[in-house]
Formats: C-alpha cells, structure tokens, sequence
C-alpha cells in the first residue's frame, strides 16, 4: 500500500511540475461588431470600432468567436467562404437587439 502511494504522488507531482514545464494554450474567443456604418480599417472589437463587411469579419473570426451584427441595414451577400467553427467550439453570429 506504501508503494503505490509513493508511486501515485510521484506521478501527481510530475503531472504538476509539467503543467508548468509544457503549458497548453488554451484560445482565447473574441467578440467582434459589425455594422453599416463601420469601417474595415477599424479593429471590429467594439460598437465605436464596428467593421463594415462581412469578408472583413471571415478573416478574423474563429472558433468559439462571436459576430455581434449591430442594427441597421446590410445590402451584402452573408458567404462565410468555408468558415466553420467546431462543435466545441461555434461561431456565433447574432443580432445586437433581436427582433428590431
């Protein structure tokens, strides 16, 4: 019974020391903004610094990120070219204000 707790600690404590060691990294979901009245040279990661297109949006948003679409009127085709998120992991895209 001794040994097998010395050898479980042993593990837990290398388990422990190569969490510091070898760190995972975990990704970060970022909540971008998109509206009619943005600007594609603007960062898209508040309401005052919206993107305006769509193909903007596509080349940043990844899994587990969020496209907050802000009110108004868009007269551009919704194509994502392929982008998916995972199931762990969607991309969301919704209105600000539903049902406005």
């Amino acid at each position: 019974m001794c040994k097998l707790l010395v050898s479980t600690m042993g593990a837990l404590l290398l388990f422990a020391f190569s969490c510091f060691v070898f760190p995972v990294a975990v990704a970060q979901a970022t909540t971008y903004y998109l509206g009619p009245d943005g600007s594609d040279a603007q960062s898209g990661l508040s309401t005052d610094e919206a993107w305006a297109s769509f193909g903007q949006a596509w080349s940043y948003l990844q899994p587990g990120d969020t496209l907050i679409l802000l009110d108004g009127v868009y007269a551009q085709s919704l194509a994502p070219d392929g982008l998916s998120g995972t199931p762990e992991a969607p991309i969301t895209i919704r209105a600000q204000h539903d049902g406005m």
